[in-house]
């Protein structure tokens, strides 16, 4: 039936009618609206449009099902046996056809910098997908430095619904160290950079999207092979890692930190209600308060302090969140200066922490001569 659908010409005519739709110039279509009397605002719109709406959210729709119902994708071994030229294999799923197939990628990366705002959105979607399923797709997009720009463009839309996806889009291209690199390294012919766009949309975006520049600081400054890496070691080398001792130097952890806005907008996300947000803050801040020179760089944000101790005296707060916060007072208390800085009542928190929780000598001997009077 697959290939049925292929062989049919599915995608072939809906390439087709997207290319005719948007060859006709947008003013020979408004003459003929107002000829015909159809020629006010909302019906222009809706004609010019409808039809590169309607083929990115097939497109759209048609990957996300793929990616999540595995009863319509091949069994290894018994991918759809093809003859089309373009293919790079013999053999290929549905998915890999449609990403592959002529013309297709190209309308869905043009239809990012389409005037209507849901063609973005659902142009998004389908990359998304795309990247979700092939990392070899994500290391192509990062490396094309005009879609990388039009992306960062994108996340600055006003249209919330846009914005969100370009997060989601950003997010979903991280999977190694060197995708990080390629993001962050990213410049346009003005100069302009990721880092800051970040910044401000953890500061002043859609909450889906401050949530998912929370995870994406989180995931900047988290080591690619320790995702889900627990807490409790049992060893100085492991603790070293995955605590830090104050001489890990982490240029991105760094640049992360000076960047203005992020500390900010972490800040601001454990203040929020959603629990789910304020899991996100405290493991990015876990994150970056390894790095030796962060520690004393986010001690004058009281709210950043306060926000984790609050964190860890909610009763509503998840065990994973709790841990987070933890662990980042944590961080801070291997440097005794930094302990020193601290509040009273926040001391007294870190003390209960390095005398509670399951921490190793060699931290406690750390801040063993600092006062906490």
């Amino acid at each position: 039936m697959r290939r049925q659908l292929i062989e049919m010409g599915m995608l072939e005519g809906m390439m087709q009618l997207f290319e005719d739709a948007t060859s006709q110039s947008n003013e020979e279509i408004k003459q003929y609206l107002q000829s015909t009397r159809q020629g006010n605002s909302q019906e222009m719109s809706r004609h010019l449009n409808l039809i590169p709406i309607s083929v990115m959210r097939i497109l759209r729709n048609a990957t996300c099902l793929l990616l999540h119902n595995f009863n319509l994708q091949p069994r290894d071994g018994q991918n759809i046996r093809s003859s089309y030229d373009w293919l790079p294999k013999k053999h290929g799923s549905f998915i890999e056809i449609m990403l592959y197939y002529p013309g297709l990628m190209k309308a869905v990366v043009d239809s990012l910098s389409h005037e209507h705002h849901s063609v973005q959105n659902h142009a998004a979607h389908v990359l998304t997908n795309f990247a979700t399923f092939s990392d070899e797709f994500k290391r192509e997009f990062l490396d094309d430095e005009l879609l990388m720009e039009t992306l960062r463009v994108l996340l600055l839309s006003r249209s919330a619904d846009v914005e969100v996806a370009a997060a989601a889009l950003l997010w979903t291209l991280f999977c190694d160290d060197e995708s990080k690199l390629k993001v962050l390294s990213h410049r346009s012919p003005e100069g302009d950079t990721f880092l800051p766009t970040i910044a401000d949309l953890l500061l002043h975006g859609e909450r889906e999207t401050k949530e998912m520049m929370g995870r994406i600081v989180w995931r900047l400054s988290a080591q690619s092979q320790s995702r889900g890496e627990k807490m409790r070691v049992d060893s100085v080398e492991s603790a070293r890692k995955s605590l830090g001792d104050g001489t890990i130097t982490n240029l991105i952890k760094q640049d992360l930190c000076r960047q203005p806005g992020i500390l900010e907008g972490l800040a601001a996300l454990l203040g929020e209600d959603e629990l789910q947000g304020r899991e996100i803050a405290a493991a990015a801040l876990w994150s970056l308060t390894v790095e030796r020179e962060n520690k004393r760089f986010i001690v004058p944000y009281s709210n950043v302090i306060n926000g984790l101790a609050n964190l860890l005296q909610d009763g509503t707060a998840s065990a994973s969140s709790l841990e987070y916060a933890a662990s980042a007072l944590r961080n801070l208390a291997t440097d005794p200066v930094v302990v020193d800085m601290l509040h009273a009542k926040h001391k007294k928190l870190v003390v209960l922490l390095l005398t509670r929780c399951d921490v190793l000598e060699w931290q406690k001997n750390i801040v063993s001569a600092t006062s906490y009077v």
